[in-house]
């Protein structure tokens, strides 16, 4: 394909098409990206805003062997145009594909049960990864789980900043705030503990 034929705002759209129980999805490519966006996106466009979350792997294809694959979460009931991340060098792709690989559908608030706390209350993160990122699926919720913040914080404590209705914010040790959906916290059996880590009978570091 000549990319040149597509300047800025331009695009290469896919006919309709069902994948993962989804219905009216098309895909567009703008070789030379959005007014707001960089070289080389796809965007992803429903016309209707099911209550759903679904997993899409983005694959861009060269003769030899991939040269982009991405796998992102996105809220479906929230966005009409997902924009996956640019790609450099289009020059020499063979093929470029979204895939729709996981779809769950989103609970009721009222299927949610609430982990009762208030502001300072320590709570612990589940540690599976699963759980933490189905405990945003909730109708309603705008937030989801992102492994780049959410990961590195799994297993651990938090102190309570802030609830809502689909989540509580925490505050980490290290200052780090998270927001977590209410599936994936748990009250700590024994409160806050606090260790110290210490180098020559100096207190190096505290973690809560």
């Amino acid at each position: 394909t000549n990319w040149d034929l597509y300047p800025r705002g331009q695009y290469l759209t896919s006919p309709a098409f069902s994948c993962g129980g989804l219905d009216g999805l098309t895909m567009e490519f703008y070789p030379d990206g959005l007014s707001i966006s960089q070289h080389g996106v796809w965007c992803i466009k429903h016309a209707l805003k099911p209550q759903v979350v679904v997993k899409l792997q983005f694959r861009v294809e060269s003769k030899d062997s991939p040269i982009f694959s991405k796998t992102i979460l996105c809220d479906m009931s929230r966005l009409d145009c997902v924009i996956f991340p640019h790609f450099k060098g289009v020059v020499g792709v063979d093929k470029i594909s979204v895939t729709v690989t996981c779809v769950k559908h989103k609970h009721e608030p009222e299927d949610v049960q609430q982990v009762p706390c208030i502001k300072g209350d320590v709570l612990r993160v589940v540690s599976d990864s699963t759980t933490a990122e189905e405990s945003f699926f909730v109708v309603g919720c705008n937030h989801l789980f992102r492994v780049h913040t959410h990961a590195s914080f799994l297993g651990a404590s938090g102190k309570v900043v802030a609830v809502e209705r689909f989540s509580i914010q925490l505050k980490h040790h290290d200052g780090t705030l998270l927001l977590w959906g209410h599936g994936a916290l748990m009250k700590s059996q024994v409160g806050c503990t606090t260790v110290r880590l210490f180098r020559d009978n100096k207190s190096i570091k505290t973690i809560m």
